[in-house]
């Protein structure tokens, strides 16, 4: 999938979402919703503002680069 741009700020969590954002988990045939996450059995993941996370967990450094990838990751955790 295409690197697309998220938006955030740091706040007091860390990081925290000021626009939504819309991705694919890879994972198919569950349908979730919490206040601030929509999974569909299609794999689509809707993730809302102001939605916060810790960034990416070390080795890796927080870059604009791999942030998506964190949110991402820490989103699929918490519907585990």
């Amino acid at each position: 999938m295409k690197d697309v741009k998220i938006y955030y700020k740091k706040v007091n969590y860390k990081y925290t979402l000021s626009r939504d954002v819309v991705d694919n988990l890879g994972v198919y045939g569950y349908e979730i919703e919490t206040d601030y996450i929509q999974l569909y059995a299609d794999g689509r993941l809707y993730i809302k503002k102001p939605y916060a996370w810790d960034g990416c967990s070390r080795p890796a450094i927080n870059t604009k680069k791999n942030l998506r990838a964190g949110l991402v990751h820490d989103v699929g955790y918490q519907l585990i």
